[in-house]
């Protein structure tokens, strides 16, 4: 069984991170691979339950784990301090859904520096991509996001500028030989 690549999709808020994980879902998934998606979110009121509904009423009440299963998906809310949570504990969370590629976007303090998962820099502008590359270690396999919508350099440190409308299959498709 072939080990799954993770990608991380960091940059700087409004830098482009989610479109550039919706492009690469959707064209990974049209190439029949298995992809799943993790998404850090900074606010510390964040949930990605609803007040008022009955999952979130279940987990008020003082339900550790709620699982609110509908026809077509299922959901799994753990009410835990995440504080200490690391990329193994999502990994080891994912292992049987035996995913070719799982995208993360954010969780840079966790990947930064780290050689064995792959990153995707998205930046506004090439000032912002150097910050963000800065204390970045590789493999960094392109940089793209809002950069790309108005004069760009075809690279920043040697790493490629991609267009994922003009060119983002070349990343899809280097994405692809890493599955």
């Amino acid at each position: 069984m072939r080990k799954m690549r993770i990608v991380s999709v960091i940059g700087s808020k409004n830098s482009g991170k989610t479109t550039t994980v919706e492009y690469l879902l959707r064209e990974l998934s049209n190439r029949g691979l298995r992809v799943g998606s993790a998404k850090h979110m900074h606010d510390l009121d964040a949930s990605v339950d609803q007040p008022g509904k009955d999952t979130a009423r279940h987990a008020s009440a003082g339900s550790k784990v709620v699982i609110g299963v509908s026809p077509r998906e299922l959901a799994l809310i753990k009410k835990m301090d995440t504080s200490q949570f690391t990329l193994e504990t999502l990994t080891r969370l994912l292992e049987k859904e035996i995913l070719d590629v799982l995208l993360i976007e954010g969780f840079h303090a966790q990947v930064s520096r780290r050689s064995d998962i792959f990153k995707v820099v998205a930046a506004k502008d090439e000032n912002d991509a150097t910050n963000t590359l800065e204390g970045t270690s590789g493999p960094i396999l392109a940089i793209t996001g809002v950069i790309t919508t108005h004069q760009h350099p075809s690279e920043i440190a040697g790493i490629p500028v991609v267009d994922l409308e003009r060119n983002g299959r070349l990343l899809v498709n280097h994405i692809t030989t890493l599955a």
